[in-house]
Order: C-alpha cells, then sequence, then structure tokens
C-alpha cells in the first residue's frame, strides 16, 4: 500500500511566508488584482508586483495563474 501524504504532511513543506506573502496569496485565490490588494494592505502596487515576483520565484510558477493554481492546489485558505 502506498502512503500518500495527508494535506498537513504537504503544507509542511511549504516556504515559510509573511504576512503580506500570506494576504497576497489568499487574495490572489479569490482573484483580486494588484491594485485592489494594495488597497487592502496599504501599500503601493510596486509593492504588490515584488511581493508577486518572489513567490513566483520562490513557488517556481510561471505566473499570477501559475501561482492561482498553485494556493487552490495546496489549499491555501481564501481568508487567512
Amino acid at each position: 500500500q502506498t502512503h500518500r501524504p495527508m494535506r498537513s504532511e504537504v503544507s509542511l513543506e511549504l516556504p515559510h511566508f509573511n504576512a503580506r506573502e500570506t494576504i497576497v496569496m489568499s487574495m490572489i485565490v479569490r482573484g483580486h488584482k494588484n491594485s485592489e490588494m494594495a488597497a487592502h494592505i496599504r501599500t503601493s502596487e510596486q509593492t504588490i508586483k515584488n511581493i508577486l515576483s518572489r513567490l513566483y520565484r520562490r513557488l517556481g510558477v510561471p505566473d499570477r495563474q501559475g501561482l492561482r493554481r498553485y494556493c487552490i492546489n495546496m489549499g491555501v485558505p481564501a481568508e487567512w
């Protein structure tokens, strides 16, 4: 019988995320635009772009859609 990791085991393999990255990931799941994310966390759109670029690199995803798929697959909640 093959061992399949439970979701809690899988989540242990995820990198640590800071508060802003966590909020951005949950807002990506909900389909928010950069301007909406910037207003929500009271920062600039450039900061949001920087956060997204960092997440793309760290998670090995090519773009926003890839990040959204990754977050959904890993069970990132839409509200954090």
